[in-house]
């Protein structure tokens, strides 16, 4: 082996041999660091509030809790916004409703579809969408399969098919 393929393998399987993880070392945010950040993201979740995209501040404060969980007002500001939320989508959500109850599928997933694109991240939004979604699709199957045995007995076969 060369000399210099020798040096590059011993200096990629030092931290192999070593433990030492070179490449995905995390870094560690000093007070000063962290406290900027908090501040940026205060301010990104202030600015979202008033723009009416709960969903984006919420995002916002937890990420301050996770980085400073003895933070005290992040969880009332997640509750306020969790309100001011539910108040924008009651009209939408009243309609899916309506239209879920008088097995109006289609209009109950449009009207989440509209839900969610002005609130993407809203994971209770997503979580009503994918179980109309799926009623959806079982009433579809369902209606085929008694299409299909309408037709067969219209031709005067068993009706099994």
């Amino acid at each position: 082996m060369k000399r210099k393929t020798k040096i590059f393998l011993a200096i990629m399987l030092i931290p192999i041999i070593t433990g030492a993880n070179v490449f995905a070392q995390e870094k560690v945010l000093s007070e000063k660091e962290k406290q900027s950040l908090i501040k940026a993201y205060y301010d990104t979740a202030i600015r979202s509030f008033q723009a009416n995209d709960f969903s984006k501040a919420i995002s916002y404060w937890e990420q301050i809790l996770k980085l400073d969980p003895t933070q005290v007002q992040p969880p009332k500001l997640i509750e306020f916004a969790k309100q001011k939320l539910m108040e924008k989508y009651s009209k939408v959500l009243k309609s899916v409703e309506e239209s879920y109850n008088a097995g109006r599928y289609t209009d109950a997933l449009s009207n989440m579809k509209t839900a969610l694109e002005t609130s993407p991240n809203n994971t209770e939004l997503k979580k009503l969408y994918g179980k109309i979604r799926k009623i959806q699709e079982a009433f579809y199957i369902f209606k085929k399969r008694q299409t299909q045995v309408c037709n067969c007995q219209a031709y005067g076969c068993s009706g099994l098919c």
